[in-house]
């Protein structure tokens, strides 16, 4: 018994260690998307300021038909003054949707604040708009687990690609950061597991 429990448990640890390391590597190092694929609409997760600029670029060089931003309004009271400015090209979009310049640009608010609303939400967009693809636009940490969270979520409605940027500022300033990204990015996607197991 004792030597069916010990065979058990070293299965579960090589397990367990062998996910961890078939995740970490996925995270570090994530599959670039087809960035010079034309879309219905090119999609900014959020928070913008690290993924606005690269959708923004799609949508006028004519790799997607509209723009989608998901947008929080930010508080100013709870950022510093660099995190607020950045968020000003998103509020250009979303507080002045009668702007006829942004007839093609749709702003997206998720009852769920989490990637899983995100994907609710643009399912229902896609639906409403008939949009047959989307490329989603994300940071290269969160990659791997936004293809899982669309994939469950959304890609029975819309194909789905998702690219970020190279090189991403939001690593690039924090690469000494990598250890946390990569134990966060573990933990968030057993949550995403479970939360798309049962809402998706």
């Amino acid at each position: 018994m004792m030597r069916k429990l010990k065979i058990f448990s070293t299965a579960v640890i090589i397990l367990v260690l062998g996910w961890f390391l078939f995740a970490s590597v996925s995270i570090y190092d994530p599959r670039q998307g087809d960035i010079e694929a034309h879309a219905d609409a090119v999609v900014s997760l959020s928070p913008p300021p690290y993924r606005l600029p690269l959708a923004e670029e799609l949508y006028h060089t004519g790799h997607a038909d509209n723009l989608a931003i998901s947008y929080v309004p930010v508080d100013p009271r709870h950022y510093n003054a660099e995190w607020v400015a950045a968020w000003q090209p998103a509020e250009s979009y979303c507080e002045d949707p009668a702007d006829e310049r942004h007839e093609a640009v749709w702003c997206l608010t998720p009852e769920e604040i989490s990637t899983r609303g995100e994907a609710l939400a643009l399912r229902e967009l896609a639906q409403t708009q008939a949009w047959e693809s989307v490329t989603i636009v994300t940071s290269r940490s969160h990659v791997f687990r936004t293809r899982f969270i669309f994939e469950r979520c959304a890609a029975d409605t819309v194909d789905v690609n998702v690219v970020f940027p190279e090189p991403d500022v939001s690593v690039e300033r924090s690469e000494e950061n990598w250890a946390w990204h990569i134990v966060y990015e573990n933990a968030a996607f057993f949550k995403a597991l479970y939360a798309t197991f049962v809402a998706c």
